[in-house]
């Protein structure tokens, strides 16, 4: 099993990028993640050359100008909000950080001068979750939620065939609630959410697999469980390159017998009960932002 736990910084993070939907946006935001992570101490204040920074952000740069000044502005336009929330979910209060506080675009001396948000630090270092993901599938997938989904889940395959998460962090780290009660109403209350979010249905195969393991009084064996239409999983499922099924888990952890209480994932091809017509070699031919980063000498973009 992957022993992958997300920052409860990336889902904000990656909610912000989305809404700004821009694929050049996205590649800033990691490029500026990778370029603050250099630095021990969180930068306040960056320049950029504009000449290797087109090379980066893979624009024309006779574009370039047209291409910063809006990207700088959906990354203005788009902050943090980060919810704050009690156990049902309701929000006690929102953060709301700014990527920068401030851009120039100096095109006398060719320089992209940015004053960062400090506050913003960890967001940004939540970051580091984009390597091994793909930009173009994170502008297809649009949606805060769906992306957010695609980079964990990712992260998570990279570690193991398995992913088997406590129902009451993966609340938290999709900020549905501050949930963390062991109360079966509770439990319920929040995997509906979950459910709902998700969009997942019971399968057969699975009722089977929970009506033999009680009767032989051992832990069920993966048996995957249906994608709803027009549910998040499906999204990912049928927009990106990945390959992932979930299976619901009873009675772990203390929880009752009778209550989830883990979200298992598997991204084996054995374990697929349904192929939802996906063709995920088509989305593998994208690079990663990895790969694009590693195109860029990131020496020449600090002035």
């Amino acid at each position: 099993y992957s022993a992958y736990v997300p920052s409860p910084k990336l889902y904000p993070a990656i909610r912000s990028i989305a809404r700004m939907q821009s694929i050049y946006a996205w590649r800033m935001m990691y490029l500026l993640h990778r370029l603050t992570s250099e630095d021990i101490s969180y930068p306040d204040r960056l320049s950029l050359p504009v000449p290797p920074l087109a090379k980066a952000l893979q624009v024309e740069e006779e574009d370039l100008v047209g291409v910063l000044l809006d990207t700088v502005q959906r990354i203005s336009e788009n902050p943090v909000q980060e919810a704050q929330r009690k156990e049902d979910g309701i929000a006690e209060a929102w953060l709301i950080e700014p990527w920068i506080h401030e851009a120039v675009i100096d095109e006398t001396n060719q320089l992209l001068r940015l004053r960062l948000n400090r506050s913003a630090s960890d967001f940004m270092i939540s970051l580091q979750a984009l390597a091994s993901v793909r930009p173009e599938t994170c502008v297809r997938l649009s949606r805060g939620y769906p992306t957010w989904m695609y980079v964990v889940l990712s992260n998570a395959r990279k570690l193991g065939d398995y992913w088997c998460i406590p129902l009451s962090t993966y609340t938290q780290i999709s900020h549905l609630t501050a949930f963390n009660s062991r109360d079966s109403i509770f439990v319920e209350t929040e995997y509906k959410k979950n459910f709902q979010t998700l969009g997942l249905k019971i399968s057969p195969e699975l009722l089977e697999e929970e009506r033999i393991a009680r009767k032989e009084k051992r832990p069920i064996h993966f048996r995957a469980m249906l994608l709803a239409s027009g549910g998040n999983l499906l999204t990912v499922r049928q927009k990106s390159e990945l390959l992932v099924n979930v299976c619901q888990i009873k009675g772990l952890l203390g929880y009752h017998k009778r209550s989830v209480s883990h979200l298992a994932f598997s991204f084996r091809e054995e374990d697929e009960l349904v192929s939802y017509g996906s063709d995920r070699s088509m989305f593998e031919k994208d690079s990663t932002f990895a790969q694009e980063i590693n195109t860029v000498d990131l020496t020449t973009l600090v002035y």
